[in-house]
C-alpha cells in the first residue's frame, strides 16, 4: 500500500501583505476625486486673475512675469512628488495638473492666438 504523509503547515498570509480594497463609495469618490478636481480649477483660475491684474497694474515687469510662470509651475510639480511618495497619490496628480497647467494658461494662448 502507498504511504500517506500528512501535507505540511502552511501558515496564512500576514495582514501587510494583503492589499486593502479601497472603497469606491460616492463619498469616497467625491471628497478624493470631484472636490480635488473643482480645487484645480478654483486655484487655476485664482491664479490666472491674478495675474492678469498683476501684469495690468505693472507690478510685474517682463521677465519676472516669464520667471515667475515657469518657477511656480517647476515649484508645484517637485512638491506634488512628495505627496506622492508618501501615498497620497491623487492629491500629487492634482498638483501636477495644477503645476503644468499655470504655465500652459500663461503662455499657452500667446504662442497660440499670435496674429
Amino acid at each position: 500500500m502507498l504511504e500517506v504523509k500528512p501535507m505540511p503547515h502552511i501558515p496564512p498570509p500576514s495582514k501587510g501583505l494583503v492589499e486593502a480594497i479601497p472603497e469606491t463609495g460616492l463619498e469616497s469618490r467625491i471628497g478624493s476625486h470631484w472636490l480635488n478636481r473643482i480645487g484645480i480649477a478654483a486655484v487655476l483660475i485664482g491664479v490666472s486673475y491674478f495675474l492678469k491684474f498683476a501684469f495690468d497694474n505693472n507690478w510685474i515687469g517682463p521677465a519676472g512675469r516669464v520667471s515667475i510662470g515657469l518657477l511656480a509651475g517647476i515649484a508645484v510639480v517637485i512638491w506634488s512628488e512628495r505627496f506622492r511618495r508618501r501615498g497620497y497619490k491623487a492629491f500629487s496628480y492634482s498638483l501636477k495638473a495644477v503645476g503644468i497647467g499655470v504655465p500652459t494658461f500663461r503662455y499657452g494662448p500667446r504662442f497660440m492666438f499670435t496674429v
